[in-house]
């Protein structure tokens, strides 16, 4: 059951129980705490933070959007948003980093470090293949966490998000990068497993499709683009 999906916040039930969660969370924690949001979709996952903002008092909620260009490295932009005095530190963009399991890996190196120096909750948010990631580079740092958040699609996500993804798959497109959008095109087929949104999973089969014929995975390539072209047909 879900709410209406039109205008901005969060409007399915599902979300907003874990939402709920992550708040409670929030406002028990004495000290650090690592949480992990799980969502696939950047539209769902800025309403969300969005929501949390408002919920929680917005002075009380530091952002970090990683930037993969940044020489301060994920453990420093979190020293640094600590020194704020706030209640929560949100980090997003994790998925963006060239050496993703490289940059994990250096988080759970500092796993006591971040313990004694920050002195609030620190909630990644992450789609589906970065959590994986998480889990298998820090193992530390994944079982010692207090909280894990699963949010689902509501309204456009899914479509915007299986758009964003197959557009982002060019031959231009670095390999590595590249494997990162097809395993987000996956998710979001797996995600959709029993959803009737023919229009998001016919873009999303499409995707992969045209990636795997850039691989010259013919015969996969071909059949992905024949599943595509059979929900495009029941749309």
């Amino acid at each position: 059951m879900s709410r209406d999906t039109s205008g901005e916040g969060v409007h399915s039930d599902l979300n907003r129980a874990e939402l709920d969660a992550m708040e409670r969370m929030i406002r028990r924690a004495n000290g650090f705490r690592l949480g992990l949001a799980i969502v696939n979709h950047p539209d769902l996952r800025e309403r969300l933070i969005s929501t949390l903002r408002d919920d929680l008092s917005s002075d009380q909620v530091a952002t970090i959007d990683v930037d993969p260009s940044s020489e301060t490295g994920i453990v420093g932009a979190i020293e640094d948003a600590a020194s704020r005095d706030a209640a929560v530190i949100l980090v997003s963009g994790l998925e963006r980093l060239q050496d993703l399991p490289a940059e994990i890996a250096v988080l759970n190196l500092n796993r006591d470090y971040l313990n004694r120096a920050v002195n609030c909750p620190v909630i990644f948010w992450l789609p589906e293949f970065a959590l994986r990631a998480f889990a298998h580079t820090a193992a530390d740092l994944w079982s010692a966490r207090s909280g894990l958040y699963r949010f689902v699609p509501e309204g456009e996500d899914a479509r915007g998000t299986a758009a964003l993804a197959s557009d982002r798959i060019s031959w231009a497109t670095p390999l590595e990068e590249r494997v990162d959008w097809e395993e987000l095109l996956q998710d979001v087929i797996d995600e959709l497993a029993e959803n009737d949104d023919l229009a998001a999973q016919a873009r999303a089969v499409a995707g992969l499709g045209e990636s795997a014929l850039m691989r010259s995975m013919l015969a996969d390539g071909s059949d992905l683009l024949e599943r595509a072209l059979f929900l495009y047909r029941e749309i």
